[in-house]
């Protein structure tokens, strides 16, 4: 979403994917969130915001052998 004049313009952009793996029970999720904000008070003059976040979620199902100390000498 994108809008404003010529003094004042701002943008906003969100998403968000979901995706399984190959693996049963494995999968990963991801949000993300941009924002700006563009001010220009007077000829010559901008001031600029910009925001951006993401947040990942991932679980795997995978057996870490990292965890079996026994099996190493």
């Amino acid at each position: 979403m994108q809008g404003g004049s010529q003094q004042l313009s701002y943008f906003f952009s969100g998403g968000w994917d979901g995706k399984r793996m190959a693996d049963m029970g494995n999968h990963q999720q991801r949000s993300t969130f941009s924002s700006s904000l563009s001010y220009s008070p007077i000829k010559n003059l901008n001031v600029d915001f910009s925001y951006g976040f993401i947040a990942e979620n991932s679980l795997s199902n995978a057996v870490d052998f990292r965890s079996f100390s026994y099996l190493y000498p």
